[in-house]
């Protein structure tokens, strides 16, 4: 084809093979219900069903309406999407960077708890802050005054930034 769509040549024709069937698994009560729930916020929620890992809802906030494109949208319309603060434009699901923070405290948990670092009842302090030994560095938690005393099963329940960053400590001993 040229750069007009019209057929300069054909080199070869190969014949259709049939492909496997794809079955969609977004909820769409869902999926609207967490858009209403981000309306005004910058943020990004995946759902996913943990027995088969269907995806059952995909939010990047905020959205844009994508039909402007279609036929071409105009150039005010596509500039004030660019110039938009809170960047509609980027699909913060598929396109953010984002650390994993709390999202590894539990396989820390679990990892900790198989290599018998730390027991169910092992408690370490939730300080405000953690400092790693041998040096200067301070480690802030969420919670500006701390959590205290916790074992495994609390520190996850309340997101215990120190703790975790003393069981990680642990288990590179």
């Amino acid at each position: 084809m040229d750069n007009h769509g019209r057929v300069v040549r054909l080199l070869k024709e190969v014949p259709p093979v049939a492909g496997k069937n794809i079955y969609l698994t977004l909820d769409l009560h869902l999926q609207q219900y967490i858009e209403s729930v981000l309306k005004g916020q910058r943020a990004a929620v995946v759902v996913v069903d943990p027995r088969d890992g269907g995806v059952l809802a995909m939010v990047s906030s905020p959205s844009y309406d994508p039909n402007p494109f279609v036929k071409g949208i105009g150039y005010q319309a596509y500039k004030s999407l660019l110039e938009n603060p809170d960047r509609p434009l980027i699909n913060r699901v598929t396109q953010g960077l984002y650390p994993p923070a709390s999202t590894v405290k539990p396989y820390m948990a679990l990892s900790a708890l198989s290599a018998g670092v730390i027991t169910p009842n092992t408690t370490f302090f939730g300080a405000p802050t953690w400092t790693l030994p041998g040096t200067q560095r301070r480690y802030r938690d969420w919670l500006k005054t701390g959590h205290g005393m916790l074992n495994v099963t609390k520190a996850i329940e309340e997101s215990a930034d120190t703790f975790f960053y003393q069981v990680a400590f642990e288990m590179g001993h």
